[in-house]
């Protein structure tokens, strides 16, 4: 894919639904600089195997950009016939495997999305940068074998980074770390915003926090607010924490209510 411009165009009623492939999603991949710019969506149904968002399956060019993108109402679920799909889900993208990739300005309204592992409002697993990005609506993880699920982004690799983003609404979750932005945090957060029913699914000992489940070494938060709830499953001893639930990144200049 070279350079798609929607020139902020609005197209409505679209699905795209597979039991058998991965990879799916407007477009399935996007290598080197491809582009995705100015479009919206309304009423968007995307369901796959596993590597499934709204925008692309999964980015794996290392300058590819995602901007200007509004979606309202959009359903992407992981619908695999076999146990080892619905990894890697998220509104915009599934999975983004190389670092230098971004995605901007990604609205995300009223809108449900559903996987196995590596679970996130609007990118299953992000390896580059999310920056002025929102995702509203519900986000739910039924496995119990999945690692990460975020209100955002499922999981972080590397030096990604997530700033000056915003989720709403609620994330019910039986993956092992589950928060109201990231399910790990690899990278740097900063000036995000929850205020997500962070809601646990199981019994299990799992890591739930309002902002990053597990923040790993070297990982930074700073600047952000939680604003919303931790509902633990009756019988189950999580360990919870407002920002971050376990690891050793730090934390600066960060709220709870």
């Amino acid at each position: 894919l070279g350079s798609f411009d929607g020139n902020f165009k609005t197209i409505s009623n679209a699905r795209i639904s597979t039991k058998s492939v991965t990879d799916v999603g407007f477009v399935r991949a996007m290598f080197g600089g491809a582009t995705v710019k100015n479009l919206n969506f309304n009423f968007l149904e995307v369901k796959g195997v596993s590597n499934i968002g709204g925008i692309a399956g999964n980015i794996s060019g290392a300058t590819a950009e995602i901007k200007n993108i509004k979606m309202h109402r959009a359903r992407i679920e992981a619908d695999s016939q076999t146990s080892l799909g619905g990894s890697f889900v998220g509104a915009i993208v599934g999975g983004n495997f190389l670092p230098g990739a971004k995605i901007v300005n990604a609205q995300v309204n009223d809108s449900y999305v559903r996987g196995n592992d590596n679970v996130g409002g609007l990118v299953g697993q992000l390896q580059g940068a999310l920056l002025f990005s929102k995702f509203r609506g519900e986000v739910e993880v039924n496995s119990g074998t999945g690692l990460y699920s975020g209100g955002l982004v499922g999981s972080t690799v590397g030096a990604s980074s997530i700033s000056d983003s915003l989720s709403e609404g609620s994330i019910i979750s039986s993956a092992t770390n589950l928060a109201g932005i990231a399910g790990t945090n690899t990278g740097s957060i900063s000036r995000v915003y929850s205020t997500m029913a962070v809601i646990q699914n199981t019994t299990a000992i799992i890591n739930i926090a309002g902002i990053v489940a597990t923040a790993a070494a070297g990982s930074s938060i700073a600047d952000s607010y939680f604003d919303g709830a931790i509902k633990q499953k009756s019988g189950s001893a999580p360990v919870i924490g407002n920002i971050a639930a376990t690891g050793t990144g730090t934390a600066i200049n960060c709220l709870t209510s």
